[in-house]
């Protein structure tokens, strides 16, 4: 991923997140009228069909899933089934189930159609969740590379605008922070593709509209038509300015309201629980980077403050940079506990919730090899306590400061008097313990101590602390999406081995052409048709494959491939080389398989 600034990461995020959703009424509609067409091709071919093989079932409850999922999938299956039994003029109606072989036969189209229906769901829900851990992780990712090296609210208002805008399709994006005074709100940045001056609408908004709402109640605002827009903000509402839907995140780092994004889209669209919860995750990250801003502003201001402030940020930066350096969270933790000893503490220690839900202690750094060899010793001899400060922070996800650590905190911790002596003699005095969180899990902590040096913990290094241990938090959480993301991939594969396996094994012929009229997948029953090997139709056209056939077939595939619409149940009437001495009956079907821009990628082809 580029890293050379934040016009480079935001190209990451070119994804369509507010595409359409299929309702549930479309999805049930599709099954049972799929299960309805069904039946009456079944009917409308008993007399070529026999009443104990339904492959046109199968292919309806396929369909089915396909566009629905499991439940429709079932939903059709159900409907044929039924159908079939109770209709007097259908094929089923002549099965006796009294006949045990004919039972079976009943049981084994039922079984065939919930794997069908099961295999097509697994495959477009480990697709779905694969794709969204990786755009999740992906954009996460940019975020941070791009707020990395940000350090003024400016930067960083318009890093999270344009980011906001580019991975939520948004018309225009604001950020209003909070004066100096603690009341007055002003426009930090604003840009969109509007007729209207965006920076204009965004100080109207501020001063009597939704920015204004979101920093005074510390609550996002989600109206998702024009409609509930208009009745909410009235006088914000012009003809040349968008007016679809409105998000508007408040930045609430540490309880307190800094600020407000607000993002306003050209139409109406469903802002749902995934977008939801990723713009709360931009208003998290935001909140943080702009108050880490604001910080180091202020602290700029003051010529004593200056260099402390420069070091404290160039520090941020180089811990950012390990900890974006790899995957393997576990290595750059520690490299970053090596980096804190001894700039922020003379011992600093990380702790980590594995996913067994266990704590374990990844890293322990200071400058003296034996003292960390004793301090380690000393974690395996003696198990932290539920009451200890280090899972006390990690259970209350609150930041622990001591700036001089009492003798009686230390016999309150001391498993022994053995273990008192020592913890005596390392000199501790000043304490701070930062809980790792990210996306409202706690994942760690990071513990602080100052010894030999005597120095103590104060407001600023807390601030600092709790910066970098939300980096931390977020490259262990990043680190964690990307393993699961693999792992979402590894069942796609699965799920699509398994399908191949459907697929080559199918009684009915199936195949696929490419808009060159090219076989690019046949299936061995209809390759078995054309009396060829199915790698031999690979990459040949209808007439090097088909021969004087291709004629008849041809123009169905030409009429879907430009009107994007299937050719259902045409009948051909072939002399296959596999039957060369008669005449045999087929029923084909042609159906559009779309590519990503939704323009028609191949034809695919059921043979009966």
């Amino acid at each position: 991923m580029p890293s050379d600034g934040p016009a480079a990461a935001t190209q990451v995020l070119s994804r369509t997140t507010g595409a359409r959703r299929i309702s549930l009424v479309e999805r049930y509609g599709v099954a049972l009228a799929a299960g309805a067409f069904a039946l009456a091709a079944q009917f409308a071919l008993r007399s070529f069909i026999s009443p104990s093989f339904y492959p046109i079932f199968l292919v309806a409850v396929a369909f089915s899933a396909w566009y629905g999922g499991f439940w429709p999938g079932l939903l059709t299956l159900a409907v044929t089934m039924v159908g079939a039994l109770v209709i007097p003029a259908a094929p089923f109606s002549r099965l006796q189930l009294a006949q045990r072989s004919n039972l079976v036969l009943l049981s084994v189209f039922v079984l065939s159609g919930v794997v069908v229906s099961w295999l097509l769901a697994s495959l477009l829900s480990a697709r779905r969740r694969a794709e969204r851990a990786a755009a999740r992780t992906a954009r996460v990712q940019a975020l941070n590379l791009s707020l990395a090296p940000a350090l003024t609210p400016r930067e960083v208002a318009a890093i999270i605008v344009r980011h906001a805008m580019a991975a939520l399709h948004a018309e225009t994006g604001s950020i209003a922070l909070l004066a100096s005074d603690g009341k007055a709100l002003e426009v930090a940045h604003a840009e969109g593709e509007s007729p209207r001056d965006p920076e204009q609408h965004a100080r109207e908004s501020a001063a009597q509209g939704p920015l204004r709402d979101a920093v005074r109640t510390t609550n996002p605002i989600f109206l998702e038509s024009a409609a509930e827009r208009r009745a909410r903000y009235p006088d914000l509402t012009e003809p040349d300015w968008p007016s679809g839907s409105l998000a508007v995140l408040p930045f609430v780092p540490d309880g307190n309201p800094i600020g407000a994004l607000e993002l306003s889209f050209a139409h109406d669209r469903r802002l749902g629980g995934e977008d939801r919860r990723y713009m709360l995750v931009i208003a998290g990250q935001g909140a943080q980077a702009l108050e880490r801003a604001r910080l180091y502003e202020a602290e700029r201001s003051a010529r004593h403050h200056a260099e402390e402030a420069r070091e404290q940020v160039a520090f941020l930066a180089e811990a950012s940079e390990i900890l974006g350096s790899s995957l393997n969270y576990r290595e750059t933790l520690s490299a970053v506990v090596r980096l804190i000893v001894p700039r922020l503490a003379d011992f600093c220690a990380i702790d980590v919730v594995e996913t067994d839900g266990k704590m374990r202690r990844i890293a322990i750094a200071h400058v003296d090899p034996a003292k960390v060899e004793a301090v380690w010793e000393m974690s395996r001899r003696y198990a932290l306590d539920p009451d200890d400060p280090v899972p006390r922070a990690m259970r209350s996800g609150e930041p622990q400061l001591i700036p001089v650590i009492p003798d009686s905190l230390l016999k309150s911790f001391a498993r022994d008097p053995e273990h008192l002596a020592r913890l005596r003699a390392f000199g501790l005095h000043s304490l701070l313990i930062v809980p790792l969180s990210a996306r409202g899990r706690t994942l760690g902590a990071l513990t602080f101590v100052m010894a030999e040096s005597g120095r103590e913990y104060g407001r600023a290094d807390l601030l600092l602390a709790a910066d970098l241990a939300r980096r931390a938090a977020l490259a262990v959480d990043n680190a964690r999406l990307f393993g699961d993301a693999e792992r979402a991939l590894q069942a796609k594969h699965e799920t699509l081995a398994l399908l191949d396996t459907v697929f080559a094994g199918a009684p009915v012929g199936l195949a696929f052409v490419d808009r060159d009229l090219r076989f690019v997948r046949i299936n061995d029953a209809l390759a078995a048709m054309h009396g060829m090997a199915p790698a031999a139709h690979l990459g040949r056209t209808l007439e090097e494959a088909l021969g004087t056939y291709a004629s008849k077939v041809e123009p169905y595939f030409r009429q879907v491939l430009s009107t994007g619409q299937p050719v259902l149940d045409q009948e051909l009437r072939l002399g296959l080389p596999a039957q060369p001495t008669g005449e045999r009956i087929l029923v084909v079907s042609y159906y559009p398989v779309h590519g990503p821009e939704d323009e028609v990628h191949w034809v695919g082809v059921v043979v009966l």
